[in-house]
C-alpha cells in the first residue's frame, strides 16, 4: 500500500512555491485593499507521479492564495537546468 503523505523533496516544492509566492506578493494585503494579482513560474523535472504531486500541491496552494496564479512547469531531467539557465539569462 503507497503512503499518501508528501515525501521531502514534495515538500521542499510546496516550501519553494509558499516562498516565491510571499517574495512575489510582497506584504501581506489588508481587508480594505485588494491584492494585486500575480503570476510566477514554477518549474521541476521529474517523472509522471511525481508531476501529478506536484501540480496538486501548486492547485493546493493556488486555493490558499487565489490572487496569485501558478504556471507549472514540469521537465525532464536530462533539460531541466538548461532550462534554468536559459530561463535566468533571460531575465
Amino acid at each position: 500500500m503507497r503512503s499518501t503523505h508528501l515525501g521531502r523533496r514534495a515538500r521542499l516544492a510546496l516550501a519553494l512555491v509558499a516562498g516565491l509566492a510571499v517574495a512575489a506578493s510582497g506584504t501581506a494585503a489588508t481587508a480594505s485593499t485588494p491584492a494585486e494579482e500575480v503570476t510566477i513560474r514554477f518549474t521541476w523535472w521529474g517523472n509522471p507521479e511525481r508531476d501529478a504531486k506536484t501540480i496538486e500541491m501548486v492547485e493546493m496552494f493556488e486555493e490558499a492564495y487565489p490572487h496569485i496564479d501558478v504556471e507549472a512547469e514540469p521537465t525532464v531531467f536530462d533539460g531541466y537546468f538548461d532550462k534554468l539557465a536559459v530561463g535566468f539569462a533571460a531575465g
